[in-house]
């Protein structure tokens, strides 16, 4: 039987390693800047500052997640996400407390009611940080 001989082709190191400090040579590649350390190139990135994102804000990016897909990727694509959500939350908890402060003294919640009955304060609280978060939610996250 006659049996074809199929080339195999060797890797040269050699060449592979003239072509690798062609590109580092740039000193980038993929848009990202690299640096030396101990002859091996390492992407020189700096990771984003933590930011404090609380239940609004990761809110929104559930109802960005969902509703605006693209909007969504362009944010996190861009580095911008936790910037974004960090500012979204904090509109989002101030309102809140303005809301719940103005609510609890237009229906006359105050410390006379907590000193006389208590458990009747808490439950009209309680219904005032509920109607301040559908507020919140309206104008703030679900736009």
């Amino acid at each position: 039987s006659d049996s074809k001989h199929i080339p195999i082709r060797t890797f040269d190191y050699e060449a592979t390693k003239i072509e690798r400090n062609m590109i580092m040579e740039k000193k980038y590649f993929a848009n990202l800047e690299y640096r030396e350390v101990n002859g091996v190139f390492i992407p020189d990135i700096e990771l984003p500052e933590e930011k404090e994102i609380g239940r609004f804000g990761w809110q929104h990016e559930a109802w960005l997640k969902q509703h605006h897909r693209f909007r969504h990727s362009h944010l996190i694509g861009s580095g911008e996400i936790l910037d974004y959500l960090a500012s979204v939350d904090a509109e989002a908890n101030e309102l809140y407390d303005s809301l719940i402060t103005d609510f609890a003294k237009a229906e006359g919640v105050d410390e006379n009611l907590k000193a006389t009955d208590q458990m009747r304060r808490i439950q009209r609280m309680q219904s005032i940080a509920n109607q301040a978060r559908e507020s919140v939610e309206e104008e703030v996250i679900f736009r």
